[in-house]
């Protein structure tokens, strides 16, 4: 970072501004959004200071990334969409500093040289994101700790007492991420990496596992269930000791299953509670448990979403209809609440109708095939969060949300494009970079 900050002002400036920026911003997401819009608004100022657009054009033409580029900027339209359908123009105006980072990821990211903006240097970003949530893991274990030993409150280690600087969905999702980032690097680097880098990767991976078992995100809970057999059947087919690899994640599997379905091991069981509400909504539909919320919900969603296709009510007045609509229906679990549809889908076909669904459908889908075809194992993990996560939280209306899949998508999108098949000395090179 003193090297970055020394040059700042020497060859290759803008480009030095823009990436300690971008490690600024990596360092600050997992803990906080208080820098993250000004982070945002210098990338864009350096960006527009610096005024070569043409070379920027060749940039982004060096990087492959023409159809990648109009993709991941393509969900900046939303903004601009739902203000023109919008009553409520103030309301509406606020979506667009929450989307800001879908417009500066890849603007800024997909137009530096590809010579500077190298996949060393983008995984050094990716480390010191890592870095900052095993931090903020170790901060949230730690204040429950001693709350523990102060209050004797066992709470203190539960869902939102546990997660007192973020919503927990967030930070499970952050800390499934890393978790699976870790590995990737363990796997790929394990030639290269010192021992005691090795004990505290796996270190990190007991504390980060332990964190997301304790935060009880439901989604956070299934998504990792979900990329733990993923990455159990890679081991199996493309590393060596896949029994030894094999039976590790088996192990994980069936411990971590056992773990969040005993009742008593926990405070309160989230997964259980959910299994008991949905068995009970026809008796209680509009019950007051947050899986029995969100049903409700999503059918006052549904409801509007039918009376307003094929363009949506606008992003402003979403929540307005939806308060409106739980008043008309007599949904009393929302009365007096302003929620989202919490189904990022719901969310975007209620207010930019059809059109917004299919930006919103192509740019979640499209790392998916991307991934599958580079059998980038690291970036179909992201898919995965990515489209798991929003079914069931309407994460773009959140700038935790925006933010950290607008600026991972971009870099492990580069990380992947850039990847080469790697054998003998070169692979030792190219792990030696990581290092550097």
């Amino acid at each position: 970072m003193m090297k970055i900050l020394q040059d700042i002002f020497t060859k290759n400036g803008h480009f030095n501004v823009f990436y300690a920026l971008l490690l600024l911003a990596a360092v600050t997401l997992p803990m906080t959004t208080f820098l993250m819009l000004p982070i945002a608004i210098l990338m864009l100022l350096n960006v527009v200071v610096e005024w070569n657009w043409r070379q920027k054009w060749q940039n982004i033409r060096q990087h492959k990334a023409i159809p990648s580029f109009f993709i991941f900027l393509s969900l900046y339209l939303i903004p601009f969409i739902g203000l023109i359908l919008s009553f409520n123009k103030g309301r509406a105006m606020s979506c667009f500093d929450c989307y800001l980072w879908f417009l500066v990821a890849p603007v800024c990211c997909l137009t530096y040289d590809p010579e500077l903006f190298t996949n060393r240097r983008i995984r050094i970003i990716l480390k010191y994101f890592a870095f900052s949530t095993i931090l903020h893991a170790c901060i949230l274990l730690g204040t429950a700790t001693y709350r523990l030993l102060k209050t004797g409150d066992t709470g203190a280690f539960y869902y939102m007492k546990l997660s007192f600087l973020r919503h927990p969905s967030y930070v499970a999702m952050y800390s499934t991420f890393t978790f699976f980032l870790l590995l990737y690097f363990i796997h790929h680097y394990k030639k290269i990496i010192s021992l005691p880098s090795v004990i505290a990767i796996i270190l990190s991976l007991i504390i980060l596992l332990a964190l997301i078992v304790l935060l009880q995100s439901k989604a956070g809970l299934i998504v990792f269930a979900i990329l733990t057999v993923m990455w159990f059947v890679y081991f199996i087919c493309h590393v060596r000791y896949k029994l030894a690899w094999g039976a590790l994640f088996l192990a994980l599997t069936v411990g971590l299953g056992l773990l969040v379905f005993r009742t008593d091991v926990l405070p309160v069981n989230r997964l259980q509670e959910t299994i008991t509400q949905v068995q009970h909504h026809k008796e209680k539909p509009y019950g007051h448990g947050s899986s029995e919320i969100r049903l409700t919900v999503w059918k006052s969603t549904l409801e509007i979403i039918r009376k307003n296709l094929p363009w949506g009510v606008g992003t402003g007045d979403a929540t307005d209809e939806l308060c409106l609509n739980a008043i008309h229906k007599n949904y009393t679990n929302l009365i007096g609440h302003h929620f989202n549809a919490h189904n990022q889908y719901l969310q975007t076909l209620l207010t930019v109708g059809i059109p917004g669904l299919i930006i919103l459908l192509t740019y979640c889908f499209y790392p998916l095939y991307f991934s599958i075809r580079k059998k980038d194992m690291l970036y179909l993990s992201f898919a995965i969060i990515l489209i798991f996560n929003l079914l069931v939280e309407s994460m773009f209306e959140i700038r935790a949300g925006v933010q950290f899949f607008a600026i991972i998508n971009v870099l492990l999108w580069l990380l992947s494009v850039k990847k080469k098949p790697q054998t003998g000395q070169e692979e030792r090179i190219t792990s030696e970079n990581v290092h550097n």
